[in-house]
């Protein structure tokens, strides 16, 4: 990944460079403060709350403006709109050293979809894209993935390469003690990350909306606490694993909601009726001695299983007694997921926090070990193309490099950067293919949790290609049963205009058994069909064959 340090003094000189950076002002300014000793004119972008694609008043970025002003001592000129005619002119006025901000980016629905139109006006108002937006680089969006296949330089900027480095090196060489506490839910994105950090873990606890499928599987009672059907024999297999190495814990008691009022239950008193909504004083005293003494800390996600104030107390409990407890001398903190920042944001104590690293769920992408599609677009170019029109293209996935090579093929022979792109994973089952046969309904949830904990690497994979691109998917759908037929059916639903699927080169039986799923789609679908076709040789290359 290049970053702008990379970039030649020639190729910036009195150039527009368009800058996108978090919200936190202090977190861009080194990347500012460094283009600043260049002779160059800086448009910044940066997305502020949730606007959801509509204007917020109380969200603009005035203020931002102001302080952002202050904090560089020059004079920062806020724009009204982010886009447009005025905008044009404005940026086209700008003389060597101004600097603007363009109207929050999230008041902008063509921003959230990474529509290729919203792309390319951004990409009009620039020489040089520099993104510096850490937070949302998991997130392909028109200001950090389209934007790259408009204009001819993008590079990182010091605070995204940074922390990128900070990330992979704490999870690389975390030090012992390494102690984490992981809440939230979504089991189908949490138990790969507890995967993944079990060979370094020493102590773990379990919290969250986590904690009731754990429990459940324990054959625990937890009342009308939220399950996530069909992972027990994950849950199972995850906990056999960990308890030849680190110290798990899960909580031993709930508050349980009555009313408007709250009573504290061990997990053994709990009906059927309860409701629980947060961890309990035994639990919060498990939590401390996880973390007593680690020289490593990671927290994910929160405690409660209630969002809802005044039910969700824990996080406020255990955050007060690390600020007390954390040596920053010797030990490496960090807090990561929208969920946990924002419910210490509300309690204020997020504010008393020194030399702890807190990030959003970008963090959490990093963790797992996905790849981000903002990085990615750093990573690839590719000419845009002239061809607007928009298509529905259905792109069948498995994980292989064939279907990965679709990726590559729908954005450098296509073109189609306004396509409405829908990833398909399709998964088979021991009596999935049989029409009438009956089927246990917690079997029907374990096949389904296992296949969406299957399918999700495969869709972030696959969006990380097509972000090299400037490409983004908008759909990604699990199916069971025969691949062609899901293929040709879910085609239909959606009315595709364009099916692109992958085959390798191979001769003889072995391609003949592994087209038959394209020959079959071949042979019926109702809309064109793009093969991209890889030869053995690309296979050895990507690891997939062998001599």
């Amino acid at each position: 990944m290049t970053t702008f340090q990379n970039i030649s003094m020639d190729e910036l000189r009195g150039k527009r460079i368009f800058v996108l950076i978090d919200p936190d002002i202090e977190r861009g300014v080194p990347t500012i403060r460094a283009l600043l000793d260049k002779p160059v004119r800086l448009i910044l972008g940066t997305h502020l709350g949730s606007a959801a694609g509509n204007l917020v008043e109380t969200r603009r970025l005035n203020e931002f403006a102001t302080e952002l002003s202050h904090i560089i001592g020059r004079p920062v000129r806020k724009l009204d709109e982010a886009i447009g005619p005025e905008v044009t002119r404005a940026v086209m006025e700008m003389k060597e050293g101004d600097i603007v901000v363009l109207e929050n980016l999230n008041f902008y629905p063509g921003e959230l979809r990474n529509d290729a139109d919203f792309a390319r006006q951004l990409a009009s108002l620039c020489d040089v894209y520099i993104d510096d937006a850490f937070e949302v680089a998991h997130r392909a969006l028109a200001s950090n993935v389209g934007i790259t296949r408009w204009v001819p330089i993008s590079a990182a900027g010091l605070f995204l390469s940074r922390q990128l480095e900070e990330l992979h090196d704490f999870c690389a060489r975390p030090a012992p003690p390494f102690a984490a506490v992981i809440g939230g839910g979504r089991l189908q994105e949490k138990l790969p990350i507890l995967r993944r950090l079990l060979p370094k873990l020493d102590r773990l606890f379990i919290g969250g909306r986590l904690a009731p499928s754990f429990l459940k599987s324990m054959g625990v009672e937890t009342g009308k606490a939220p399950i996530e059907p069909g992972f027990s024999r994950l849950i199972d297999d995850f906990l056999q694993d960990a308890k030849r190495q680190t110290d798990v814990r899960l909580p031993e008691d709930f508050m349980i909601r009555d009313g408007e009022t709250m009573r504290c239950a061990l997990d053994t008193q709990i009906r059927p009726s309860d409701e629980p909504v947060d961890i309990g004083v035994h639990s919060l005293a498990q939590i401390k001695h996880v973390l007593d003494g680690a020289h490593t800390i990671l927290w994910i996600d929160g405690l409660g299983l209630d969002d809802t104030r005044p039910f969700n107390t824990s996080d406020y409990e255990v955050a007060q007694w690390m600020k007390g407890q954390i040596a920053p001398r010797w030990q490496r903190v960090l807090l990561a997921g929208d969920s946990l920042l924002a419910s210490l944001s509300y309690s204020g104590v997020v504010k008393e926090f020194e030399n702890v690293a807190m990030f959003g769920d970008v963090a959490i992408h990093v963790i797992a070990g996905w790849a981000l599609p903002a990085v990615e677009a750093l990573r690839g170019k590719t000419a845009a193309s002239n061809n607007s029109q928009p298509k529905r293209v259905l792109l069948p996935v498995d994980g292989s490099e064939p279907s990965l090579s679709v990726a590559r093929h729908l954005a450098e022979h296509l073109g189609r950067e306004n396509a409405e792109i829908s990833l398909l994973y399709v998964h088979s089952s021991e009596g999935s293919l049989g029409r009438d046969v009956w089927r246990d309904p917690s079997e029907v949830e374990r096949v389904h949790a296992e296949a969406q904990m299957a399918a999700q690497p495969i869709f972030t994979a696959v969006d990380c290609e097509l972000a090299r691109h400037g490409l983004t998917s908008h759909h990604h759908v699990v199916r069971e049963g025969d691949p062609a037929e899901q293929i040709l059916k879910y085609a239909d639903e959606i009315q595709a205009d364009l099916i692109a699927m992958g085959m390798h080169g191979r001769t003889g039986v072995l391609r003949f058994m592994l087209g038959s799923v394209s020959q079959k789609v071949l042979d019926n679908a109702k809309c064109p069909i793009l093969i991209a076709r890889i030869t053995d040789r690309q296979l050895e290359e990507a690891g997939m064959l062998t001599a």
